[in-house]
């Protein structure tokens, strides 16, 4: 009996320490892409701020804002305070990576507004219903939230098992 919870706990460090290296994995290659699309300019001289400025602009959304953040890649959109928040180095940067990122969290803001007008706009939702499709769209959304509680709550378990605050 002791020795299948000797060989479980291997196995769950097994895939706890492949999980963890294949994220690093992942974020090496994007960080490394990151810095080679960085010195590479774009064609049209727009910097990070201005391409989101002018896909809001193009998608007639004009009340969410554009701020400077600190941080490298910490760039997010938040919906509700609607803000697009690009790293400083995106911000002011006119490469190619500047714009694809610019262009990626625009992109949610414009999901964001237009959305649900989408669903109705299309026909896919009625008058009757839309509240609903709103809501279900709202709720899928919150499925991100989870899935990081989710994995905060796995870390902080592996944590105390290797510190030895839990004993099973």
């Amino acid at each position: 009996m002791n020795l299948n919870i000797e060989n479980a706990n291997m196995n769950i460090w097994g895939i706890f320490i492949a999980v963890m290296v294949l994220s690093w994995i992942v974020g090496a290659i994007m960080k490394s892409k990151f810095k080679k699309y960085s010195k590479i300019p774009v064609d049209n001289g727009m910097s990070g701020k201005d391409i989101a400025e002018r896909m809001l602009r193009d998608n007639g959304i004009y009340d969410v804002t554009i701020e400077s953040v600190q941080g490298q890649l910490t760039d997010h959109y938040n919906p509700d305070k609607k803000t697009i928040n690009l790293s400083q180095e995106v911000y002011n940067s006119r490469s190619v990576a500047a714009a694809a990122v610019a262009a990626h969290e625009t992109g949610h803001a414009v999901q964001h507004a237009t959305a649900y007008a989408w669903l109705s706009n299309t026909g896919i939702t009625s008058y009757e219903n839309h509240d609903k499709a709103q809501s279900a769209l709202k709720r899928a959304a919150y499925t991100y939230v989870v899935a990081a509680l989710g994995s905060l709550a796995t870390l902080l378990y592996y944590i105390m098992i290797f510190t030895g605050i839990r004993d099973d």
